[in-house]
């Protein structure tokens, strides 16, 4: 769900290596990015699907999100990010942000704690002299 009127949104998910994936979208145009099934059997050092995985690079699932944020570094877009789900909005079974929550549901439900998780995504921005744009720490 885009929050704001920007032009584009990024639909970042994070695979079970703590790769970040992303589509960017024209909202215009359409609603949702998606991605091969075969996203999540992808090893970290080769592009290439997983023998063993069971997945296929046949068949779509489609980025849900909850929420988007405004990008502070490219005006007109947005950055979300999202949970994987099937055609039928079902979502999917091997989704890694779905699976965390549960997960997290599931210390709530036994232990009566609340797991706080968060990703940290290390950037550098710099002009076309590869000096920084922004110097301000984001932590």
């Amino acid at each position: 769900m885009t929050t704001n009127k920007q032009q584009f949104t990024n639909n970042l998910i994070c695979d079970y290596n703590g790769l970040l994936r992303s589509k960017v979208v024209n909202n215009k145009y359409a609603t949702a990015a998606s991605f091969t099934q075969a996203v999540l059997a992808l090893p970290s050092t080769i592009d290439a699907v997983s023998p063993d995985s069971g997945l296929s690079v046949i068949g779509e699932v489609f980025c849900k999100s909850e929420y988007s944020i405004s990008s502070k570094w490219i005006p007109g877009l947005n950055l979300s990010m999202s949970d994987l789900q099937l055609e039928n909005d079902k979502t999917w079974d091997y989704c890694p942000r779905s699976l965390l929550k549960s997960v997290s549901d599931n210390i709530k439900s036994t232990y009566n704690l609340e797991a706080k998780f968060g990703l940290e995504v290390e950037f550098i921005i710099k002009d076309i002299n590869n000096n920084p744009i922004d110097d301000s720490t984001y932590a």
